[in-house]
């Protein structure tokens, strides 16, 4: 499973986060193999993410990007944009 928590991710010249929806997408090995449904992003710029991803058998150093989410449609993901990142794994 990936649980994704962002907290205070705003715009820091007018105070807040411009976005509605976020979405997570995940690397291994330099290769995006998930990107997860998207979530609601308040305007003070948290969000919580919980998906369930398939990683591939060998997956050395997993990466996890944070995506906006364009427009008011969860489904306008822009999987090839990212705002936020963090490569650590929990076991």
């Amino acid at each position: 499973y990936l649980q994704v928590t962002v907290s205070r991710l705003i715009d820091p010249q007018t105070g807040k986060n411009p976005l509605s929806y976020l979405a997570a997408s995940v690397y291994c090995n330099g290769t995006r193999v998930a990107t997860t449904k998207a979530v609601r992003f308040s305007a003070r710029g948290n969000a919580s993410l919980h998906a369930k991803v398939m990683l591939p058998a060998f997956c050395a150093a997993p990466a996890v990007l944070v995506n906006p989410v364009m427009g008011t449609t969860p489904s306008n993901v822009k999987d090839n944009v990212y705002i936020a990142f963090d490569g650590r794994a929990n076991s």
